[in-house]
């Protein structure tokens, strides 16, 4: 039996994986996306659960439940660009290849500033941070101030991070 299977297996809680879709699911009637919604989720934004002792992607899960394994060498591509979407209709199979060529086309290859996952700081911190330490300001203050570390705002004031702003 299948850890996919729709009427095996349960969680610890004595939900399936079904069940759990479901219940950790919203709807949004906008983009049509199915969004999940339990706090797992990577990096990337992209959700996950725990099925038979293994993290994985919620999306992939929720493919193979329907459509069974995702082809030997292929990816799942989001239309939708919205990495917590599990929506059946907006995965599409594809290279990874293809799916690099789609984030090039759709302008999300450069995460560099704000667009970053990770940043923690904004174009205009940034201004104010560097006209900050030009009037005498100490990165020691600045970093509590902006709650970022002395070497990250040594990295914004001396143009070694974030070298887009002036």
């Amino acid at each position: 039996m299948s850890h996919l299977s729709k009427d095996g297996r349960r969680a610890r809680n004595g939900a399936t994986v079904v069940e759990r879709l479901a219940l950790h699911s919203r709807s949004d009637p906008v983009t049509g996306c199915v969004l999940w919604t339990a706090a797992a989720h990577s990096a990337g934004g992209y959700g996950r659960m725990g099925i038979a002792r293994r993290t994985r992607y919620v999306h992939v899960v929720a493919w193979e439940l329907v459509n069974g394994p995702v082809p030997e060498g292929m990816v799942l591509r989001h239309s939708c660009d919205t990495p917590p979407c599990f929506s059946l209709a907006h995965l599409i199979p594809g290279t990874q290849r293809e799916n690099v060529a789609d984030m090039f086309a759709r302008g999300r290859a450069d995460r560099r500033g704000e667009r970053s996952n990770s940043a923690r700081l904004t174009w205009a911190r940034v201004r104010e941070i560097r006209s900050l330490r030009a009037s005498g300001a100490l990165i020691a203050g600045l970093s509590i101030q902006f709650g970022v570390s002395e070497s990250q705002i040594s990295n914004v004031v001396h143009m070694r991070h974030w070298k887009e702003a002036s």
